[in-house]
């Protein structure tokens, strides 16, 4: 049996819900960031089966943003964020308890796997929004991550300070919350495409060969959804592991260039966080305090551009005009932060102020605004483009890969970064990521603009 959906509309917009959504979902993760370190060396974890438990995650994201995303196609939005935020409360929770690091180690896995929905809330605001419209959600969602990251760690540090337990025991209370909001507010979405979805694997398998090309609905019939079952599941994992829908997507010649422009601009930022802290290190001999501070800036820089400023800029501009003005303005920073002069002798020693922080940060204060904005301005529009380009019944597939192989580059760029700090000096990963942001510029330079079908 396969559920029909018909055309009607919510009465009101789902997206408030969806931007508080994505906000508690990254709120809960922050919260454990702080405490995970110490929270594994107190079951006698070594400094790489600490850098596990993160690299663990991120590997997760690499391989299950697509499996949910394709997974929403097939069965619909609601029941696969509904899954994974009750199931990222669960994995919160195995957290509070864990009692050894084998069960920190699952935990982060679990997590890494029920919180890789990113492509799925994307679907869902281009099943929701209209064209024109779509780069201003993409950007409010950006934005509901940033500030939940930026305040997570905040309040995870005080709990931590009062036990260990207390933030895993928070993130799956917020995400319990989390999943009552969305239980309550968040309708299907399917239905709103107007596009019918095929039963049964095959024949979706069969559809998948067509050119993809930007429709709102390609039919008047209601939406066809499969069950949310383990056949379904099973068919879509198997398409994962033979790597179908990342042929699919890279041979489609208006997604493939989309995929290729994330990965070589993720892997270029990525070189900035990785190394970041080493670089203020070595260059203002800043600690862990002052970095922190500075990380909290560029989230904040990222917050506002993204939740007000970016939503005029992409009813006046096209998505690759403001993507590649993105990468244009972090390869000048980057390159910026490469001509900065080694450490003077005045800084021998930290900063014994905040006033001298603050004074000797000054060029950062000046750069980092730069890189922020351009990061800001990249990521909502080039999923706005991708969406816009993708069929409307494969969005969360196509959404996935894109996501999927953003996570590849931040799996793949703190190594070159490490590497090129070790043999090259501090400014190298900066160089590498100012190449790297100019080159996926002049690649986006040559993707042309969607032009609606008649």
């Amino acid at each position: 049996m396969t559920d029909v959906v018909t055309n009607a509309r919510p009465a009101r917009s789902p997206l408030p819900t969806l931007f508080l959504t994505a906000f508690i979902d990254l709120l809960g993760f922050g919260l454990t960031i702080p405490l995970l370190p110490f929270y594994a060396q107190r079951y006698g974890a070594s400094a790489l089966e600490v850098s596990l438990l993160f690299a663990s995650f991120s590997l997760m994201g690499f391989l299950f943003v697509p499996v949910w995303g394709e997974l929403s196609d097939r069965v619909g939005r609601r029941p696969v964020l509904l899954t994974s935020i009750a199931a990222t409360s669960l994995s919160m929770l195995l957290l509070a308890f864990a009692d050894s690091y084998p069960l920190l180690l699952l935990s982060r896995i679990l997590q890494g796997i029920m919180t890789a929905n990113l492509s799925t809330l994307q679907a869902y605001i281009a099943d929701v929004t209209k064209p024109e419209d779509r780069g201003r959600a993409m950007g409010m969602i950006g934005a509901a991550f940033g500030l939940g990251f930026i305040l997570g760690p905040f309040f995870g540090g005080l709990l931590a300070a009062q036990s260990f337990r207390a933030p895993g025991f928070a993130a799956a209370a917020l995400a319990a919350v989390n999943f009552a909001l969305a239980l309550r507010n968040l309708p299907e979405s399917l239905h709103l495409r107007k596009t019918e979805l095929p039963s049964d694997g095959a024949s979706l398998d069969a559809k998948d060969k067509a050119p993809s090309t930007y429709r709102e609905g390609a039919s008047e019939g209601p939406v066809v959804m499969e069950p949310f079952g383990a056949k379904v599941i099973g068919r879509v994992l198997v398409r994962q592991a033979t790597l179908a829908p990342l042929r699919e997507a890279m041979a489609d010649k208006a997604i493939a260039p989309l995929v290729l422009v994330f990965f070589l601009q993720t892997f270029a930022f990525t070189n900035l966080e990785a190394t970041f802290a080493l670089f203020t290190q070595a260059r203002f001999n800043f600690g862990s305090r002052e970095t922190g501070f500075l990380f909290g800036y560029i989230g904040l820089v990222v917050v506002i551009v993204q939740g007000g400023v970016y939503g005029r800029l992409s009813r006046k501009h096209e998505d690759l005009a403001l993507a590649r003005a993105g990468m244009v303005l972090i390869s000048v920073a980057m390159m910026l932060l490469v001509l900065l002069p080694s450490r003077p002798l005045a800084y021998a020693a930290p900063p014994s102020s905040a006033g001298e922080f603050v004074r000797r940060a000054l060029p950062l204060w000046l750069i980092l605004p730069i890189s922020s904005v351009g990061n800001a301005l990249i990521n909502p529009s080039l999923s706005a483009a991708t969406s816009k380009r993708g069929r409307a019944d494969r969005q969360g597939r196509t959404l996935g890969v894109q996501q999927s192989a953003g996570a590849f580059a931040r799996v793949l760029g703190p190594i070159t970064a490490g590497f090129a700090f070790d043999h090259f000096g501090p400014s190298a990963p900066m160089a590498v990521a100012s190449i790297g942001a100019l080159v996926a510029a002049l690649l986006v330079a040559r993707i042309p603009p969607v032009s609606n079908p008649t």
